[in-house]
This record gives C-alpha cells, sequence and structure tokens, in this order.
C-alpha cells in the first residue's frame, strides 16, 4: 500500500485535502486487513489531516481517535515500537492542528529519537518538518526551528529527495527570518530553486510569500517579480 499512502501524504502536503481522502482511506483500510500496525498508525496521518483541513472533524476529535488507536496498539508484537512511534508522530501532528506546539513539540520528541536510531531517514524527515520545526516556529523560537532544519538538510542527503531538501531550507528560511538573520533571504531563495527544479508549484508559492513577508520584517526591498509569482502561483493552486 506504499502507492496510494505516498500518493495521500503527497497531496495533503499540496493542500488537496479532497483529492488525498480517497487514497488515505484506501491504505488505511488496506494496512488494517493486513494488521499491519506501522501502516495503520501512519496512513492515520494524512487521513486525519485531510479531515481536519476539509473541516469534517475538529483537531480535538481526531485526537482522540488517534489515542483510541494507541490504547489499542499491540506494544509487544515484532512492530510493536515502531508502530508506537508512529501514532507518537501522528498524535503531534494533532497537537499541532490544535495550535498546542508545546504538546507537539514533546510529543514528536520521543518519535524522532526512535527513528534516529533506528537510522529510518525518511521518517525522521517527515516528522522534523511536519511536526518539530513548525511547532518550534508557532512558539518563535526561531533558533530550535533553524536545529531541526538543519538536521533535516543532513537527512535529506541520505534520503537523496530533492523535495525533502527544498522543504528544509524552507524551514531554514522560516526560522531565519523569526532569529533576523540576515541571510534569512538566501535560504528562501536556495528553497525557491529547489522548488522549482522539482516542479512543486505549492512549495514555491509557500516560499515566496515566506519570502516577501520575512523581507517585510527585516524592511529589506522585496522584488516586484517575487510577488508576482506569488500570487500566479496561489492563483493556478486555487488559493486565492
Amino acid at each position: 500500500m506504499a502507492g496510494p499512502l505516498a500518493e495521500a501524504k503527497k497531496l495533503v502536503g499540496q493542500l488537496k485535502a479532497s483529492e488525498a481522502l480517497a487514497p488515505a482511506q484506501e491504505a488505511l483500510d488496506a494496512f488494517r486487513a493486513a494488521a499491519d500496525q506501522v501502516g495503520v498508525a501512519e496512513a492515520l496521518r494524512p487521513l486525519l489531516l485531510a479531515q481536519i483541513e476539509r473541516g469534517d472533524v475538529k483537531p480535538e476529535e481526531a485526537l482522540k481517535k488517534v489515542k483510541e488507536e494507541a490504547a489499542s496498539l499491540k506494544r509487544s508484537a515484532r512492530d510493536g515500537r515502531r508502530a508506537e512511534a508512529m501514532l507518537q508522530f501522528t498524535q503531534a501532528a494533532m497537537h499541532l492542528a490544535k495550535a498546542e506546539p508545546i504538546k507537539a513539540a514533546q510529543m514528536a520528541q520521543e518519535a524522532e529519537i526512535y527513528f534516529q536510531r533506528e537510522q529510518d531517514w525518511p521518517a525522521l524527515a517527515d516528522v522534523l518538518l511536519e511536526v518539530v520545526a513548525p511547532a518550534h516556529l508557532q512558539r518563535g523560537d526561531g533558533k530550535k526551528a533553524l536545529e531541526a532544519a538543519n538536521l533535516v538538510l543532513d537527512v535529506a542527503q541520505k534520503v537523496n529527495d530533492p523535495e525533502v531538501q527544498a522543504r528544509a531550507w524552507a524551514v531554514v528560511a522560516a526560522g531565519r527570518f523569526a532569529s533576523g538573520a540576515e541571510d534569512a533571504a538566501e535560504a528562501a531563495r536556495k528553497a525557491l530553486d529547489l522548488f522549482r527544479s522539482c516542479g512543486s508549484r505549492v512549495g514555491e508559492a509557500q516560499t515566496l510569500v515566506e519570502l516577501a513577508r520575512g523581507q517585510l520584517t527585516l524592511q529589506a526591498p522585496i522584488p516586484t517579480v517575487s510577488l508576482r509569482r506569488s500570487f500566479r502561483a496561489f492563483r493556478e493552486h486555487g488559493q486565492t
């Protein structure tokens, strides 16, 4: 079920919640039928995030579902510890959706430690990019967000995924802007180049907006072409 799961995660990342529902549910049903605890824990995340984005469920309702799943987890099973780490990751994502960054960072910490110890680089990159760094940014802690992003840059080399690198550079830029660092725009432009080479229009648009917002904060001149590209990219993806 790697296909439907990968598709669902990609669509959620592209802010296409309605399109993500079907593959996420397909993956979840298949993993349940196979008694694959890790797969269930992983598929639950994009499904619930898509439902939250659509307004089908509230973040607190989604969090309750994850806790119920965790309560039924067979920790003594062969895949028990990895499934537990995946559920911790998913629960952390629900806390972040509830605007509870401290709880999100705390819950994600155990998953981060486990994935790093097991050298599960794709999962480690996901938890850092989806929860850890955004939680620190939500708290206004640019320094810790930067630490997480810099770790992802190292992990991205192991994953060999240009989009992971692009997302990491975007978080580096956000952390630097939050810290008032002068080289923040440089990191944002690096992310832009990578998103463009990957063909990720959503990533490009989000980074352009972050670049414009950050340069306003730093009172730096904003190239008109950047604003035009930002608005054009958002129109193309129905964001305006």
